[in-house]
């Protein structure tokens, strides 16, 4: 059975075209959420770019020809769980890696104080076995903006 390699979180990467190397930007360890005052009668549109990479390692033993079901999945504080991802893969012909990814435009709605939890799980195709998981963990704080005391008219 395979075994995790290595799962980020991250705003950005990329993959040198060359040699198929990845890069990652900012990873994300903590997220700060900021409550600030809205302008009235605007809305306000925030955005938090989120990059998750999942690296899966075959062994020599491991069947070529054998599919995987996976699965991606965002664990709210509140513990709720989504999965923006799911499907199936097998190895590449003489690959020893295989990389699951998501990207998306912002985290989860309604993201809390806590912690978020990211995991990526695998087991073989069409079987009910226990997942082999691997998981990024981030700490979700707060923190209050004051708003600015409104100047006494002299």
């Amino acid at each position: 059975m395979p075994r995790p390699l290595y799962i980020v979180c991250c705003e950005a990467g990329s993959e040198d075209r060359r040699t198929g190397l990845l890069s990652h930007f900012q990873l994300y360890e903590k997220i700060t959420l900021r409550r600030l005052p809205l302008p009235q009668g605007r809305p306000v549109v925030m955005s938090l770019p989120m990059r998750v990479v999942a690296v899966w390692m075959k062994f020599p033993d491991d069947p070529q020809e054998q599919e995987y079901d996976f699965e991606m999945a965002f664990y709210l504080p509140d513990g709720r769980e989504v999965i923006p991802h799911r499907g199936t893969f097998a190895f590449e012909p003489a690959a020893w890696q295989y990389r699951i990814a998501v990207h998306a435009n912002t985290f989860p709605p309604g993201l809390t104080t806590g912690t978020f939890r990211i995991e990526c799980r695998i087991r073989r195709a069409g079987t009910t076995e226990d997942w082999v998981r691997q998981d990024y963990p981030i700490l979700v704080e707060e923190e209050n903006i004051e708003e600015p005391a409104e100047e006494a008219n002299q």
